[in-house]
């Protein structure tokens, strides 16, 4: 059954890490009005770009068998783009025309293990730096307890920053611009999270991290405020 959805389908799922090293990198703090900008242009033209490659393939390898073309460029994803950019009305044209080799395409995962050992500790998937330098409890040589060992850790974007302070080299980075996960509001960790999950055409993976003190309510808004923006799912 899985193998005939996958041939049917064939949904994939393209997405990001390191946004926030990225972005500190840049110059730019996470939860800035400069970063949502340059996220929203950035996703977009992901999304464009992806598509197009699908088109692409469709012309040599063919549509996915289930597709119909003209019930698939009605869907929200595309009509909402297409009010926003007219290169998007260039994409509906061409599946209509051509087809489309895959129908879902776009997810943001989390990324945890792949930001940490081939990203070098990398800020994870979409979010933010989880701690700019902790100690991490990694089992060494077996599963007993006995194993375990304490590594001490470092953002990634961090530590080449701090090498670059020590070695008196010119960085235009201002340490304020490393913003962290425990130094946010509840609403600038959805306002990254709708900017993003407005370009995807599944789902993102997000934690929010919220105040111990927050009420069921406040709790309950949050929920409210992402289906109200759009948002899939939130954590």
């Amino acid at each position: 059954i899985y193998e005939n959805y996958q041939k049917s389908f064939r949904t994939i799922g393209l997405g990001i890490t390191g946004l926030a090293n990225a972005l500190v990198m840049m110059n730019m703090k996470y939860n800035s009005e400069d970063a949502i900008k340059f996220v929203d242009e950035l996703m977009n033209f992901i999304a464009k770009n992806t598509y197009r490659a699908s088109i692409d393939l469709a012309k040599k390898k063919g549509q996915f068998p289930l597709l119909d073309r003209e019930k698939f460029v009605q869907s929200g994803f595309i009509q909402k783009h297409m009010k926003d950019d007219k290169e998007w009305k260039e994409i509906k044209d061409d599946i209509i025309k051509y087809g489309i080799r895959n129908s879902k395409m776009l997810s943001v995962a989390p990324c945890g293990t792949l930001s940490l050992t081939y990203g070098n500790n990398c800020s994870s998937g979409l979010e933010p730096i989880f701690s700019l330098e902790y100690d991490r409890k990694v089992k060494m040589g077996g599963q007993s307890d006995n194993n375990i060992k304490i590594v001490k850790m470092q953002d990634y974007a961090y530590g080449l920053w701090k090498q670059m302070k020590e070695l008196d080299k010119d960085v235009s980075v201002e340490e304020d611009k490393f913003v962290t996960a425990m130094n946010m509001t509840v609403d600038e960790h959805i306002k990254m999270l709708s900017t993003i999950a407005y370009h995807i055409d599944m789902s993102c993976s997000k934690t929010i991290n919220v105040p111990t003190s927050y009420s069921f309510e406040e709790t309950k808004g949050i929920y409210e405020s992402c289906y109200n923006l759009g948002v899939k799912g939130c954590t």
